[in-house]
This record gives C-alpha cells, structure tokens and sequence, in this order.
C-alpha cells in the first residue's frame, strides 16, 4: 500500500499543512498543466530563445514547458474574471523545467495569485483591495510552520515580471528562495486587466525543512520592556535594523518588534524615525535596571555607529 505525504524526517513539515494553512487562508488549489502559453511565459519571464518546446504539442498555446507556475495560475485567474468571478485567491505546488547544459532539471514549486478584495463581501465590514501586505502575511504563515521564520527575510526585487516598487526577494539566510509581488503594470494593461494581481513562488524544499521544537522552562521572572525610536535615512530597511538590534541585545531578548514608522513634515524629508520595542527577560534572576540600560547604550551606540541612527525623543 503506497501512502502519500509521509516525511523523511520527524522534523521534515508535511506539504498537508502548507496546503491546509493556504485553504484556512481562503485559497484554493488548482492544478494546471506543464505545458503553457509561450507568448505569456515569456512576458512573465523573460528567457533566451522559448524555453523547451514540445514536439507534438496539445495545442499552439500550450507548446513549451513551464519555467514557473505562474503562466497557468494567470489563465485560470483570467478565465474566472471572464465568468465574474472578481476575487480571486489561488494556489498551486507543481514542478517546473529548466534546460540547464543540456539536461532537463526539476523543481517544485509551490506558487499563489491573489486579486480582488481582502475578505469576501459582508455587510458588517468595509473592504478594500488586497495589497502586497495581505499576501506577504500569507507567506509569513508557510514560514511560521517551519519553526524558521526568522531565517526568512525580504529584499529588494528586480523581477521583470513584477512592479518595480512592489516587489521583494524573499532570502532562506543567504540562499535566495522565492518573489513575490504586483505583476507589473505593463504586463497588466497588455492582459486587458482592470485589477491589481499579486504573485508568489517558492522554492519546495525550504518551506519542507523544518526544525523540531526544543523545550524550554517558562521564566519565573519578570520580563521588561524598553522602547527605542531612531532616526535613520529612507534608504535603511527594517530588516538592516532589527537584525542588528537582535545581534546586539544578546541572549536577554526574548521578543523584538517594529511597532511604528514616522514620516511627517516636521522632520527631514530623506529621513524617518522607527520605533522598536525590545522586552528583556533572564531565566534565572531579574534582570537590573543597569543591566538593561546598559543593553539599550549599546545597541543605540551600534545603529548610531552603523547607521547613522539619531535618538529620538
């Protein structure tokens, strides 16, 4: 008897749950073919010569291998809205096929769409349009189930497929794993669409690794919390700042978070303040009101000496 979706390894995540965290998140599966559009291939991913060709294909629309899930998730998005069907949210997990020195290498994938409104229609609730926050929430969801998440991290994209502004990277520590993003506007007026559309691809096996939890005792001590606000150029990312303050505080924090970002007129148009909140806690004793002040000096002397970072009070 063959069962399906057993893991390797304890510690290995179930692809059950990836799909089942998708579907509580008001996606739906589809299955699509390997074969796609070259024309729409190769205005989501541009590629030298039509990528691998079929010799005897279905049809003249579906005549070379996917190099991406993509092309078929935008067909069955484009075939939806053609039957007013206007919210849309769909994922896929499929191989892929590269040519790569003359051997044809897979890959799995597991890849969404999403367009149309944030949440179904109700009367109890204002709506509004799903944005790239919405799906990137989604993707934090794959990660948290990995037991890595803070492995996961995003940065700047130059996708020719998606919007130059809306668009990221998404980095497993230094290997590069997956987008995500707005499908760029020129691809949008060329498919005739009134929406916005927003896509994910990841690679299979990173979101499958995970780690087994580790027990840890409950502190009996008190946890305390410091806020720290600082002045940083635009070009500074959240992520440069919270790796460094996490580097920084050492083994006493417990949780870091971003929980504002300021631009007004009232301070320099190419600078912004951000603000953290640090919560410090040791498992054997209080920690002293020094100790912590001393955390603080520190980390603030880092993003100063780093970052240019100015206190903000």
């Amino acid at each position: 008897m063959k069962i399906d979706h057993v893991s390797a390894r304890e510690e290995d995540l179930d692809p059950l749950r990836l799909k089942s965290t998708l579907v509580n998140r008001d996606y739906r599966e589809v299955v699509t073919y390997s074969f796609v559009d070259p024309v729409l291939q190769q205005r989501l991913h541009p590629v030298p010569g039509r990528g691998i060709e079929l010799k005897n294909p279905l049809a003249p629309n579906l005549s070379v291998m996917r190099v991406s899930l993509w092309p078929g998730l935008m067909q069955v998005m484009m075939d939806n809205i053609n039957r007013q069907h206007r919210r849309i949210r769909l994922f896929e997990i499929g191989k892929t096929f590269h040519l790569r020195q003359n051997k044809i290498v897979e890959t799995e994938r597991l890849s969404g769409i999403v367009t149309g409104n944030a949440w179904p229609e109700q009367w109890g609730q204002d709506n509004r349009q799903a944005d790239f926050f919405d799906v990137k929430s989604d993707l934090e969801a794959l990660f948290a189930l990995t037991q890595t998440e803070n492995d996961f991290s995003f940065g700047r994209s130059e996708d020719p497929g998606l919007h130059p502004g809306q668009s990221a990277e998404i980095w497993r520590e230094s290997e590069l794993v997956g987008r995500v993003g707005r499908l760029h506007p020129e691809h949008q007026h060329a498919l005739e669409l009134v929406q916005t559309v927003y896509l994910f691809e990841l690679e299979m096996t990173v979101l499958t690794q995970g780690i087994m939890p580790q027990y840890r005792g409950i502190s009996r001590f008190p946890a305390i919390r410091r806020d720290l606000a600082v002045m940083v150029d635009e070009s500074v990312t959240a992520k440069d700042l919270l790796k460094l303050i996490a580097d920084t505080a050492g083994e006493y924090l417990k949780n870091l978070e971003l929980f504002d970002v300021y631009r007004r007129e009232d301070i320099d148009s190419k600078r912004k303040s951000m603000a953290f909140g640090l919560t410090l806690q040791a498992s054997s004793r209080t920690l002293r009101d020094s100790e912590v002040e001393s955390i603080v000096n520190r980390t603030l002397d880092e993003l100063r000496s780093r970052y240019g970072a100015e206190l903000r009070t």
